[in-house]
């Protein structure tokens, strides 16, 4: 399936970031494959319900945050696909509009008691992973994620390398299932992960991404909802507990954290509830005042913020 043509074809792409905004907060991220664009669909469907009222990790924000998952993972098994050969409609995707349209779909009250089919983006048109970042004095910053797929990728390593390749070519999808996401020669596969840098003021704010397979996308998303909505600093944001939510036919997942009364509440309202281990892994800096903030997700045992005197 792989040949060595394709390695001496292969090309690296520098691309301009696109961007999104949350509640008036400028995130640059990246563009297909990765996830970015999910993400920002995400925090748009979320935009419309006053988040702050709620509280952070109530039910009903709890509840508003895994509808809308599902919601976006409908989009993301229609929609991402292998790029340069499948171009998603990326700015449908990141619609407000789009996202407004999708948003009334949630019941404020209740789960979606069916499968989520996925929207209409055109018409709006115009893990075995790592992520760090890195910000210095002079205002340049870094987010990088990159992964080698599964623990130790494809288990073979470049000769006189010393690093693995990775199995990303799992990420097609193999079946048939997903005709846009299917694999063709020279096809880059889609992927999750989604770094990000936010701003103030025309100014790097925030420096973030995660680890995660498919729960990149959910943490960020309450990163970015725990810091704007909620008001907590970088280290509270970081490690307050979290949800995910695929398809509808699946149950909300919930880190360690949450009390048993939160699961009920939400069985209640018609969702299906399950246990999980943890979720992500952010690393990320929050420039405020000229003061740089390192929050080291302590989910994962091998992370550190460090602060370095030049």
């Amino acid at each position: 399936v792989l040949t060595e043509r394709d390695l001496a074809d292969y090309q690296i792409r520098i691309q301009e970031p696109l961007w999104c905004t949350y509640r008036g907060t400028p995130v640059a991220y990246m563009p297909p494959p990765a996830a970015g664009v999910l993400l920002c669909e995400l925090m748009n469907i979320v935009e419309r319900f006053p988040m702050a009222d709620y509280g952070q990790n109530s039910v009903q924000s709890l509840h508003l945050t895994a509808e809308a998952m599902k919601l976006v993972f409908a989009d993301r098994s229609r929609f991402m696909g292998g790029f340069p050969q499948y171009q998603p409609p990326v700015g449908g995707l990141s619609s407000k509009a789009y996202a407004a349209e999708r948003a009334k779909l949630i019941d404020p009250k209740a789960a979606m008691d069916q499968r989520v089919s996925p929207g209409d983006p055109l018409l709006y048109e115009s893990r075995d992973t790592t992520h760090y970042s890195v910000a210095d004095a002079e205002g340049n910053v870094v987010s990088n994620t990159f992964t080698l797929g599964s623990s130790f990728g494809a288990h073979v390593m470049a000769p006189g390398t010393g690093f693995f390749l990775n199995d990303a070519m799992a990420n097609f999808a193999w079946g048939g299932s997903e005709p846009a996401n299917a694999p063709e020669p020279g096809k880059r596969v889609i992927s999750t992960i989604t770094p990000i840098i936010a701003f103030k003021d025309d100014r790097p704010w925030l420096v973030s991404g995660t680890p995660g397979g498919t729960r990149i996308i959910s943490a960020m998303a309450q990163l970015l909802s725990n810091l704007v909505d909620h008001k907590l600093n970088i280290a509270e944001a970081t490690q307050r507990p979290r949800i995910f939510q695929a398809a509808s036919d699946t149950p909300v997942e919930f880190e360690p954290g949450f009390p048993v009364d939160m699961l009920k509440l939400m069985e209640a309202r018609g969702h299906k509830t399950k246990p999980s281990l943890t979720m992500g892994s952010t690393q990320s800096i929050l420039i405020e005042g000229g003061v740089f903030n390192g929050a080291a997700d302590s989910r994962r045992p091998d992370a550190a913020a460090v602060a370095v005197d030049r």
